[in-house]
């Protein structure tokens, strides 16, 4: 019998769903307000199609129009919202670990997951007590490359789709900090190595963080779990106490969900998918 590799594949593309996703894709650039022209240029569209998707996108709620072009709609981060429903056993599994890593450290603790291959989802934050601390949201979508925990995901990619954030994404300067893609990817090379990453300043200025993986039952990564707060607070403790601390938190976190850490060389962990 035939390998199901073996079979021509038939693609199934509907041009103007692509065209629409492409168009709220283009929202997570800063500043996150664009007028017809700026869209139409960004994505090589014609006025007319941009204008076209936006007032479909704007009737159902997805967009919004507001007085320097148009911005993404309520609807998104409803969606969004919803996403983050569908970790329910992560989250048990996370929740009192976050709370107690935040009791611990004073810092923000928060979780995401792998959106897709470029970016990562925040599932749930127990925000510090402190008044300078880190301020994270649940359902917001981040890159993969300027984040403590985010880049623990980007880490634990597959080889291939690791080489294909390097040379197919953009790598966007947030800070005078943001790394570099050669950076980038010394940096992962590390991360995989001493198992968690960590910022100083590269997606806000005045802002570290931490990060480190949390593995299911097959051996691959399936979160991150992260820690943030003003440098002056963090930075000193980088190369102290909170490795040990945030790497314990999740290992039992890993223990709940019935995982092991694998640290194969080949790289072959990668982080689940979210929806």
């Amino acid at each position: 019998m035939a390998s199901e590799t073996a079979r021509p594949r038939t693609v199934y593309t509907v041009e103007a769903v692509a065209s629409a996703l492409d168009l709220l894709g283009a929202f997570e650039a800063p500043p996150h307000t664009f007028g017809m022209a700026e869209l139409s240029r960004r994505l090589g569209m014609t006025k007319n199609q941009v204008f076209r998707l936006l007032r479909t996108m704007e009737d159902k709620g997805f967009v919004l129009r507001v007085e320097d072009g148009y911005t993404l709609g309520m609807r998104v981060f409803e969606l969004a919202s919803t996403a983050t429903h569908g970790h329910d056993l992560l989250k048990a599994a996370a929740r009192p670990e976050l709370e107690a890593l935040c009791a611990e450290t004073g810092e923000t603790a928060y979780l995401l997951v792998a959106q897709g291959k470029s970016r990562a989802l925040c599932l749930d934050v127990i925000e510090s007590p402190e008044l300078i601390r880190g301020v994270l949201e649940p359902g917001v979508v981040l890159p993969l490359h300027a984040g403590g925990a985010a880049k623990v995901l980007l880490a634990f990619l597959s080889p291939e789709d690791r080489e294909a954030y390097f040379t197919e994404q953009p790598v966007e300067r947030f800070t005078e900090h943001t790394l570099t893609p050669d950076e980038l990817r010394r940096a992962v090379e590390e991360i995989r190595q001493r198992g968690y990453a960590t910022v100083r300043e590269e997606h806000v200025i005045g802002a570290d963080a931490i990060g480190v993986p949390i593995w299911n039952h097959t051996g691959g990564v399936v979160a991150a779990l992260g820690l943030v707060g003003p440098s002056y607070r963090v930075r000193p403790r980088l190369s102290r106490d909170l490795p040990g601390i945030i790497m314990e938190t999740a290992a039992r976190v890993t223990a709940k969900l019935g995982g092991q850490p694998d640290r194969r060389p080949d790289g072959g962990s990668r982080p689940a998918i979210a929806p």
